[in-house]
């Protein structure tokens, strides 16, 4: 430690912009009236020189300090303290800025901020040094006697440890406006002799001015802006020369060799000119000069800015914009673009608030694009909110990276008080996700400015409400009527009975009647289960399926009491002559504690056109009269046929056994019925003797109904093909049954006759879910609803969901009826499994794009379909675009299409995701597969890889398009699972284009 640090005793801290900045100083530091400003930045070798300069200055009237602010250096300048004069007052600083003008503003706040009794501030550059003793004094005498504001001295220049014979001398011309213009024009020629000595500046403290935001001749700027309109507040030291001037430095040779030189100079005189036009400067900046004339506000561009090619994007966007971005006309002047808007009433944007911000980055999202250069400076208020004045360059198509960048730094603004050179010295650190996750309150910001955006984009999006479930009809129980033959398919079958008939009123009660027999079975189709058959009973009634489980006794004793009770007959068997129960059926209506029942076999397939049809409602409309004994359910009609009133002859017809209504009151009243016994056992089967009560006393069972909601009932010979009865009872649960159908009772036609609907569009939404919760549902449905381009099919997968929604899925989907296929699983496939059905036996077109779509998630922007089909028609085959995760709202995903299987996928597996479907059905199948079997997890990873690496032209769309929100939580097991399968996916060996087209052939032949 120098000696110079060991005299460090005033320590202090102080808020700069949202930072805590650390200062340590001498004694009496901080009571200085002028402050001499040095930035560094590893200048170790330089910084002896210039503080030697400072420790030889004599006769300066006024007590000072030096300022050295170290801009985040990495070498061991500390020990050029040494050459500083122990009588020189010091105060040091460590603040990274990243810029010159972010440094030397620094400076200019830190000076008006930790120096109460400061009035002036001096500069120099770590690499310069005073001109001689008397430098400092002499500008300060001069200020002090002029009450200028600002002094400006000359400077001799120096190169490689040389001063050359050619110098920058300060003259009062200098204070002319003819003449300051006229060296702005020979330094935009580039001659080096008419530069201004712009780096000679003595300012007042507090006066307000700072560097402009540029990274070439932002001193220059300052200068000329100080000369040129503030001239009568300033004063020219002749004699002697403020400083001896490094042309050496890093920041100038980089700029000389970057073309940033002369352009600057050159955007510098331009702005210059317009400085002293007739028109009133409202601003400037890198692209241009913006003035007020007429009424009318006018940015004229730089040459070359913005580039022309981009100027009808800008036209087109900046349409029906405010107030959040002016609507510009565009005309072009030679080589130059000039923007010009009606002028507006409104007020600087001083003071932010993130109610205000949130609205204006809602606005971006919508129209996607986000204007990067986010400060105060760049927004005026109007009494319609923030306007961003600064059009041009700084208007882009959205990007998630800028975009963030842009919340972030207005976050800064709002939240932490940073001001606008601040946050250009610290922007860098706000493209960190680690550094915003630090930002208390950040993610909840930005958070809440992605689900607004949801918000306003969901709300257009037009569906047919859910029906609810609210009502109880309490004179009607279920019952479902069940034997062991049944036990296969028991749980699938009561999920569809109670989920297809309790809308829009659920039952009193819902009871499973199992009859014990054992068989042999009439038309036997299995051996059945028995202890199967109970476990999934108890199962169903655990999981709210059912109320109550009833199995019949089928001892001597109880079968003959039943049988004398209904047919006054003495027989002990349960079933009839043909081997149909009778007992233990008539046994569960003695059980059931409401006058009516709905009674049905449990292989009945019902089918709901809609399911706010009050069909309950109408059946028991229809059992009103005496003489009906019950009502029988509706077979399948046309959906236009029209309201079929429930009637029949006296005496008809026949109970229907496998689904009708049943007046129990009534029924119980007309026993006992007519039967008799053939070899022991009963003739007639309960609804058979009931018929024959029927004709008997002129009583009916009516039958008719509305279309909307029937019953088919599948004959025993279905049921050895589980994959073809699965898809009929989905098929009719949708009421997409095919016409030969119409008019029976009994599932009619061959399992060929029975087949989802193709799909011929060129976007099809692949949508998969399975137990996903309504509100959800409903929200990726309006999701779609909300596109502006509805030219796109649909194919949504419920994999088996358990939870009762999938019966009103194709209520929800009727504003998209004749463009979507709804196939609901039975039994669960998995994701691969029903991707690749979706691809290979629903979707038709080769070139179709298949979006992927996960139920529980939805499509963030009305545009969605409208950017994929651009980018189709340019060529692209795989299409990915950035998720919204609300549990990590900051995190962004940067997919990398060369070679994923590298890179532990490249992120290819992101939200939104879509591909053409000759990729995926030229693959094989292998790629899907792990030691035989379907990839269980990171389905994702599994086909994103693939399908990237055959893909010829993949692209990534950097706008929000998908929001993706995790329904389950993520478990460390279940994490390392996850990790391994990644692992062993990403070791498999690549596709290559030529097997993708290899196997599209073989699907074609097939």
């Amino acid at each position: 430690m120098s000696r110079t640090e060991n005299k460090f005793t005033d320590r202090r801290s102080f808020q700069l912009g949202g930072r805590e900045i650390d200062v340590n100083a001498t004694e009496g530091a901080f009571a200085a009236e002028v402050v001499i400003g040095v930035a560094l930045h590893n200048q170790s070798l330089a910084l002896p020189d210039c503080l030697a300069s400072i420790s030889a200055q004599q006769n300066v009237p006024l007590r000072f300090a030096v300022l050295l602010l170290d801009d985040d250096s990495e070498d061991d300048w500390r020990s050029g303290l040494e050459h500083l004069s122990p009588q020189v007052d010091l105060a040091c600083v460590r603040l990274r800025c990243g810029t010159a003008a972010s440094a030397r503003n620094s400076l200019l706040d830190l000076a008006d901020l930790i120096f109460p009794a400061a009035r002036w501030v001096a500069r120099l550059d770590a690499d310069d040094r005073f001109a001689s003793p008397n430098s400092m004094g002499a500008m300060l005498r001069l200020a002090m006697s002029s009450e200028a504001r600002f002094v400006i001295g000359g400077n001799h220049l120096r190169q490689r440890g040389n001063l050359l014979e050619r110098s920058n001398p300060a003259t009062p011309d200098l204070l002319r406006a003819e003449y300051v213009i006229s060296r702005l024009a020979r330094m935009a020629q580039g001659d080096a002799a008419a530069e201004l000595p712009s780096c000679n500046l003595l300012l007042a403290t507090h006066a307000g001015w700072r560097y402009p935001e540029l990274t070439s001749a932002e001193d220059h700027w300052l200068v000329a802006e100080l000369l040129l309109r503030h001239a009568d507040k300033g004063a020219v030291l002749t004699e002697p020369f403020y400083a001896d001037y490094t042309l050496d430095g890093v920041m100038t040779s980089q700029n000389r060799q970057q073309s940033r030189h002369l352009s600057a100079r050159q955007h510098l005189h331009q702005n210059a000119q317009a400085w002293l036009g007739k028109a009133q400067v409202l601003g400037s900046g890198r692209e241009g000069v913006v003035t007020l004339a007429d009424g009318r506000v006018c940015k004229r561009f730089y040459p070359g800015k913005p580039p022309g090619d981009r100027i009808p994007w800008l036209e087109n966007t900046l349409r029906n914009t405010m107030p959040h971005l002016p609507e510009p006309v565009w005309e072009q002047d030679g080589d130059q673009w000039c923007a010009f808007y009606p002028w507006f009433e409104s007020q600087p944007a001083d003071h932010l608030t993130l109610l205000e911000l949130r609205d204006f980055f809602c606005f971006c999202l919508e129209r996607n694009l986000v204007t990067p250069n986010i400060k105060h400076a760049n927004f005026r208020r109007s009494p319609g909110g923030l306007t961003f004045i600064d059009i041009g360059g700084d208007v882009l198509p959205m990007n998630v990276d800028y975009f963030r960048d842009a919340c972030a730094r207005g976050f800064a603004l709002a939240a932490l008080g940073w001001t606008d050179h601040v946050l250009y010295a610290r922007s860098q650190e706000l493209r960190r996700e680690a550094f915003l996750l630090s930002l208390p309150g950040f993610a909840e910001f930005y958070s809440s400015i992605l689900h607004e955006h949801a918000r306003r984009q969901w709300a257009p999006g037009l569906i047919p409400k859910t029906p609810a479930v609210t009502e109880v009809e309490p004179q009607v129980t279920l019952l479902i009527k069940a034997c062991a033959m049944d036990a296969a398919y028991l749980t699938v079958q009561v999920r569809h009975l109670v989920g297809q008939l309790e809308r829009p009123r659920r039952f009193a009660e819902r009871v499973l009647a199992i009859d014990p027999f054992r068989g042999p079975y009439l038309r036997q189709h299995c051996s059945g289960d028995w202890v199967r058959l109970l476990a999934e009973a108890k199962g169903l009634v655990q999981a709210g399926w059912l109320d109550r489980i009833i199995i019949a006794p089928d001892d001597a004793v109880t079968t003959s009491a039943i049988n004398e009770r209904w047919f006054a007959v003495s027989c002990q068997n349960t079933h009839c002559i043909r081997g149909v129960p009778v007992t233990p059926q008539l046994w569960a209506f003695e059980q059931v504690h409401t006058r009516y029942i709905l009674q049905c076999d449990v292989d009945a397939l019902i089918g709901r056109r809609d399911p706010t049809h009050d069909y309950l409602a109408d059946m028991l409309a229809a059992a009103e009269p005496s003489d009906v004994l019950g009502v029988s359910f509706n077979i399948a009609h046309p959906a236009d046929a029209g309201f079929r009133p429930y009637a029949a002859p006296p005496g008809e017809f026949m109970p229907e056994v496998a689904c009708g209504l049943l007046d129990l009151e009534r029924v119980f009243a007309c026993r006992p019925l007519p039967n008799s016994l053939t070899d022991g056992r009963l003739t007639l089967t309960w609804y058979r003797s009931l018929q024959r009560y029927q004709r008997e006393h002129g009583l009916r069972t009516p039958r008719g109904g509305d279309p909307r909601t029937f019953c088919v009932h599948p004959p025993n010979t279905w049921k050895n093909d589980e994959t073809a009865l699965d898809r009929v009872r989905d098929l009719v649960a949708q009421a997409c049954v095919p016409s030969l159908q119409f008019e029976n009772w009994a599932l009619a036609g061959t399992s060929g006759d029975w087949h989802y609907a193709p799909r011929h569009e060129s976007i099809v939404f692949l949508i998969r879910g399975r137990n996903t919760p309504v509100e959800k549902i409903e929200r990726c449905i309006v999701s779609l609803a909300m596109q502006e381009d509805q030219n796109f099919g649909m194919v949504l997968f419920d994999d088996a969901s358990e939870n009762g929604t999938t019966t009103i899925l194709p209520h929800l989907l009727k504003p998209f009826a004749g463009r979507y296929t709804l196939v609901c699983r039975s039994r669960h496939h998995g994701y691969i499994s029903n991707m690749l059905t979706a691809s290979r036996d629903i979707i038709t077109s080769p070139g179709a794009l298949i979006v992927i779509l996960d139920l529980d998630d939805a499509l963030l922007h009305c545009s969605v379909v409208a950017s994929l089909r651009k980018e189709m028609a340019d060529g692209a085959d795989v299409i990915l675009a950035s998720m919204f995760r609300p549990e990590k709202p900051l995190k962004l995903y940067h997919p990398d299409f060369v070679e994923p299987r590298s890179k532990w996928g490249g992120e290819v597996w992101i939200h939104l995701r879509s591909f053409q479907k000759r990729l995926l059905d030229g693959l094989p199948v292998e790629h899907f597969k792990l030691d035989g079997n379907w990839i269980p997890y990171c389905e994702d990873s599994a086909t994103m890889i693939p399908l990237v690496e055959v893909a010829v032209k993949p692209v990534y769309l950097p706008t929000y398009l998908y929001f993706h929100q995790r329904t389950t939580q993520k478990i460390s097991a279940l994490r390392a699972v996850k990790e391994e399968l990644v692992r062993k996916i990403c070791e498999k060996p690549s596709v290559s284009r030529a097997r993708v087209n290899e196997g599209n052939n073989q699907s074609h032949e097939k």
